[in-house]
């Protein structure tokens, strides 16, 4: 008997042979039938897929539709197979039977995608394979929580399928097979009709093959279409190929790609001469300890990184940058840990024989220390302890007067007990040549609790403030010359309002639109009137440059903020269940778009690096981070609450599925953020109570704080009597320990 066949792409179709599978009584039973299918490796509650598919009913209503529509699923197919049934019970659970045995279009689709990466055939029929949209005809009435599922899903394998195309055209044009490459082409205008890429090669391809009245009418299609449905023009790219193909000439060679205007540093040569000053002392033997000060985007770690890149010597630098999400303890002192470990490999061993009991202190803040030197049981800490072990391997890793430089990014995201540690560190280390820098915002610290490192009069403190008119008008005159210089810093100094951040984030999207275009004598173009230009604040300039990336890279933009500053590949991948060549295909775009950049657990001082220049090596294993908080908090609060949550759960458990102790207290975040509380709880505790034995007072009171909201959030419909004892206990040790700390 012929196999059973399901296809979901361009529409839902089951059958076996030339019979077309009917008798699915609703669409929300073929909804079913698909995620099952979809996850054929995952065990379902069947609350969830109860809540999923009918959340506006009451719980024992949405059981009853559940059990009705796997009755309803077995009877239709009953009708075609002996087989076995397609889902199978596990007490209050279902999952795919793995006996049931079919061909499902999207996974041979993904299979042939995989091949592609190896053998052209696979991509000839993936695109084969892609009929249309994911689900296109289904859309079950009232499951928001599915139909998001499915747009995701349909967003993904459309993005896929696009980039096989564009691969096709390429390869087949390369070999000068333009009749195959036009077909190809074809294809894409139909699924990508607004991307101009795509009729710009389809208009090459027509051009090339002789028949340039087709070509002439591409363009006259994309023109119309961008008119009526966007109201834009087509790009200056777009236009310059078609007056070629006007004169009857070749298409000539791609114009290479040019990266995003570089924006001067400008206005900060007092601030730069102090900190210039500071590092002189440094050298001379002293230690020094600098605060530069001001509101976010004002430029503080460009002023920092630039100072530091133009040290004429080879000081060690170890940056580490707060997180405002997930305190951890002593946070950031570990990474400043890792970054030691990162530059000191050499001399691990004979650094850390000289410790002795430290290292045991030193492990708890840095589990890759651990993993190395575990301590058996762990020790006690305190304040002065943890000082004590820093200062011993920072006056190792010193020694010989080499000069050090710590440098701690928005320090006002650290917990309170690393203000006291870096307290001790400045009156311990003065007589080596070592540099606390850090970069600050005192409107995020609370009035009442300011540390009192801050309040030393050692400290020297830099304030930025907005730049100048002079100083934009500065920065107009260097992009694009004193004869366009007065429209474009008029419109910087009114979007802009002196913040660095915003005036850069408007000048990538001016590129990104075109309005500024092509260098030409080491200089840009600014060609549109004011009145043209997308007018707003800082968080609409953001939304427009996210709206321009393809789907694919804008939702890969979203889980990254979710994520935090940092992240991975692998989590990115995992958390987003992406193919992982739409993650490649994604981080380069925002590469490109100067939205994400790589991380570096340490800094060079040489300028290699200095420009944006988009790193594509190595990208599967690759750790990057979103180039400035502010950027990350405007994609966050883009992002609909119920979304946020989702988004939370699947980074929770793709964390989770890692066996890896140190992200606790973030999978415990995004739990929390989720409100899923009954994992988030236990969790939550469980980080307080480590906290609270590493001496670390405030993230401990953090945690537990956080761990009986969500108890008693849990008690309304639990005894959980016992484990908000537990949080009472550590937060009367917490309050009881606090003054010794």
């Amino acid at each position: 008997m012929s196999r059973l066949e399901i296809r979901c792409l361009g529409g839902f179709e089951v059958r076996r042979g030339d019979t077309l599978v009917t008798g699915f009584e609703s669409q929300k039973v073929r909804a079913l039938f698909v995620y099952l299918l979809r996850h054929p490796d995952r065990v379902f509650s069947r609350e969830h897929l109860a809540t999923l598919l009918w959340p506006e009913r009451s719980d024992d209503a949405a059981r009853r539709n559940l059990r009705q529509a796997v009755y309803n699923l077995k009877s239709a197919l009953a009708k075609v197979t002996d087989e076995s049934p397609v889902a199978t019970p596990r007490g209050g659970q279902l999952q795919r039977n793995p006996a049931f045995s079919c061909w499902v279009d999207v996974g041979a689709f993904e299979q042939a995608l995989d091949r592609g990466h190896h053998d052209p055939q696979g991509l000839l029929d993936a695109v084969r394979l892609y009929r249309g949209d994911f689900l296109g005809t289904i859309s079950p009435k009232d499951s928001d929580g599915f139909e998001e599922w499915a747009r995701t899903e349909r967003e993904r394998l459309r993005d896929a399928a696009i980039q096989a195309l564009s691969t096709l055209i390429d390869s087949y044009s390369a070999r000068g097979e333009v009749r195959l490459g036009i077909e190809y082409a074809r294809r894409l205008v139909d699924l990508d009709a607004y991307s101009e890429d795509a009729h710009s090669q389809l208009m090459r391809l027509y051009a090339l093959s002789g028949r340039r009245s087709r070509a002439l009418a591409q363009y006259q299609t994309l023109t119309e279409l961008l008119a009526s449905e966007l109201g834009v023009e087509p790009s200056e790219r777009t236009r310059a190929l078609h007056a070629s193909i006007l004169a009857e000439q070749g298409s000539g060679n791609d114009e290479e790609n040019v990266l995003a205007p570089l924006i001067p540093l400008v206005g900060r040569s007092d601030a730069y001469g102090h900190l210039e000053e500071a590092w002189r002392r440094v050298l001379s033997g002293q230690m020094r300890a600098t605060l530069v000060l001001g509101p976010a985007g004002i430029g503080k770690t460009r002023l920092v990184r630039t100072v530091l890149d133009a040290t004429g010597t080879k000081p060690l630098i170890l940056p580490v940058h707060g997180d405002p999400d997930v305190p951890s303890p002593y946070a950031p002192l570990g990474e400043m840990v890792h970054s030691a470990l990162s530059e000191e490999s050499p001399r691990l061993d004979a650094i850390f024989s000289s410790l002795g009991a430290k290292l045991d202190v030193l492990s708890q803040l840095a589990p890759a220390i651990e993993a190395l030197y575990p301590a058996s049981p762990p020790p006690l800490l305190t304040i002065g302890v943890v000082a004590d072990a820093l200062i011993a391997l920072l006056s190792r890793i010193s020694r010989g007067n080499r000069p050090l430089v710590l440098f701690f990014d928005d320090l006002h995201w650290a917990p309170g007990e690393t203000f006291e540690v870096l307290a001790e560190l400045v009156d311990a280390l003065t007589d080596k040549p070592v540099w606390l820098l850090a970069t600050l915002d005192e409107s995020q610290l609370e009035p009442d609790r300011l540390p009192g490192l801050l309040r030393d009069e050692r400290l020297d403190r830099i304030v930025l403030d907005n730049l100048s008119p002079a100083a934009i008008d500065e920065i107009a005159v260097a992009l694009v010359g004193t004869g366009q210089a007065s429209p474009l810093g008029r419109l910087l100094i009114d979007q802009g309002g002196g913040s660095p951040l915003a005036i850069a984030e408007q000048v990538n999207h001016l590129w990104e639109e075109g309005t500024l275009s092509t260098r030409q004598s080491g200089q840009w173009r600014f060609e549109a009137p004011l009145a043209e230009i997308t007018q707003g604040d800082l968080a609409d300039v953001v939304s427009e440059r996210l709206s321009r990336l393809p789907s694919s890279a804008r939702r890969l933009a979203v889980l990254a903020a979710v994520i935090g500053m940092q992240f991975d590949t692998q989590l990115l991948q995992r958390a987003g269940d992406e193919h992982p060549r739409v993650v490649e295909v994604g981080l380069e775009l925002m590469l490109e778009r100067w939205l994400i950049r790589r991380h570096e657990p340490r800094w060079t001082t040489s300028h290699e690096g200095a420009e944006p220049v988009p790193w594509v090596e190595g990208l599967r294993r690759g750790r990057f981070e979103i180039v400035h908080p502010m950027l990350r908090k405007l994609i966050y609060e883009s992002i609909p609450v119920g979304r946020r949550r989702v988004i939370h759960r699947d980074v929770a458990r793709a964390l989770a599925s890692r066996d890896d102790s140190g992200d606790q207290a973030r999978i415990a975040h995004h739990l929390r953020l989720a409100e899923a509380w009954s994992e988030a709880a236990p969790r939550m505790l469980a980080v307080a109570t480590r906290a609270h034995r590493m001496g670390a007072i405030d993230t401990a009171f953090y945690w537990a704080t956080q761990a009986r909201d969500a108890y008693r959030r849990l008690s309304r419909e639990h005894d959980v009597t016992t484990e908000l004892e537990q949080c009472d206990r550590v937060l009367r040790d917490v309050i009881l320990d606090a003054p010794a700390s």
